[in-house]
């Protein structure tokens, strides 16, 4: 994350500053609520008793800079911080109850989207963008309430959870929505955000070690026919952006 976060910035203050006195450049900043499901078609055919979604929110904001070539076109891009990831019960075995299990992802995203606009001389303008989309992973976290005491097992060393996810990846990335000028250059953003993930967010090649008297052995920690995990994120996105205009 320390080397990801100061490349990124150097990105966009490029970008800045080659494009800083053309028409249409514009920066700002914008937050988003989000609702995320990690979806594997395995878990969704397993039946309710034993698994079930739960409903995920989560957050995400940053900086945002766009610099539109012409009146109705446009390229926009974002750096964020973002936490999403699921929610799910499962039935443990030896508890009468079900089980509240949480995995949260925190990723900084990086996309770049192409944006069409109506004209800008209206009081409102409405927006649809696409793109795609490259995310980081810097943290992971699983935790739920089964609150049983189990010892570890000094044979068994289990990987940690940010090493079952893939550290890169890639998403399409889209939206509609409007924006609304407050002054001449200030304009407030309110849009609908979706991304869907293109590949695994399970790292598939993840394994764990298991001592066996005197052998070490090494196994997959996932089943080795288990579909690929998407990860989908939408949300409402609001945020303010300055438009630069060349006199």
């Amino acid at each position: 994350m320390k080397k990801i976060l100061p490349i990124g910035i150097l990105l966009v203050l490029l970008s800045v500053s080659q494009i800083w006195a053309q028409k249409g450049f514009k920066v700002g900043f914008s937050m988003s609520p989000t609702n995320s499901w990690m979806l594997n078609q395995s878990d969704i055919d397993t039946i309710e008793t034993v698994f079930k979604y739960q409903t995920t929110w989560g957050m995400q904001g940053g900086a945002t800079a766009g610099y539109n070539f012409s009146n109705r076109f446009g390229l926009m891009t974002n750096i964020l911080y973002s936490v999403q990831g699921q929610r799910f019960t499962r039935n443990n075995t030896g508890l009468d109850r079900e089980v509240k299990n949480n995995i949260f992802l925190y990723q900084i995203k990086m996309p770049v989207m192409l944006r069409f606009s109506t004209k800008p001389v209206k009081k409102v303008v409405w927006s649809a963008y696409g793109g795609i989309q490259l995310a980081y992973l810097t943290k992971a976290r699983f935790y739920n309430d089964d609150y049983r005491f189990i010892a570890d097992n000094p044979n068994v060393r289990y990987p940690k959870t940010k090493d079952l996810y893939n550290e890169w990846y890639w998403s399409l990335v889209g939206g509609l929505g409007a924006d609304i000028r407050l002054t001449r250059q200030l304009y407030l953003n309110l849009n609908a955000r979706v991304e869907n993930g293109i590949m695994d967010i399970e790292k598939k090649s993840a394994q764990y070690y298991e001592r066996d008297l005197n052998r070490l052995l090494i196994r997959n920690y996932y089943p080795t026919n288990r579909p690929e995990t998407s990860l989908l994120v939408y949300g409402l996105n609001v945020g303010f952006t300055y438009h630069f205009i060349k006199k």
